[in-house]
């Protein structure tokens, strides 16, 4: 699939699954997309948990399904995957070799980092009350 480059403005966040198998992911082109990924698993030896796991389970590829579970326009690659790690945990994706996945630190400190200003906020409020 030759790279070209990618419209942010139409980027959505998908969910591949199969009963309790589930893969979070971006895309702005569904179609092209879903090609991508049936030809990971069929033709090649790509060892990503979601093309293994596929492989092994030896479905046919019209069972798994393909849905969009948010359309989020962005002006940032980084928004996105900020938001597709927050669905990973909040859909239960198991197949994700997501680096939120298999550390939740990363997610903790991202997480402190975007609302360290409230907590700054809530922490001078409850020290001005505890001195009167």
């Amino acid at each position: 699939m030759p790279h070209k480059s990618v419209d942010l403005s139409k980027m959505k966040i998908f969910l591949l699954e199969n009963g309790n198998d589930k893969f979070v992911g971006y895309t702005s082109d569904m179609v092209r997309r879903r090609h991508f990924i049936k030809q990971k698993v069929f033709n090649s030896d790509d060892q990503k948990l979601i093309y293994k796991t596929i492989r092994e389970k030896d479905l046919p590829w019209k069972e798994w399904v393909m849905t969009i579970i948010e359309e989020f326009p962005c002006s940032d690659i980084n928004d996105v995957i900020r938001r597709k790690r927050e669905l990973i945990l909040l859909k239960c994706a198991n197949l994700n070799n997501d680096e939120t996945r298999f550390n939740p630190a990363l997610y903790k400190k991202e997480w402190y980092k975007n609302k360290i200003s409230a907590i700054k906020r809530k922490e001078k409020c409850n020290y001005a009350s505890e001195e009167n």
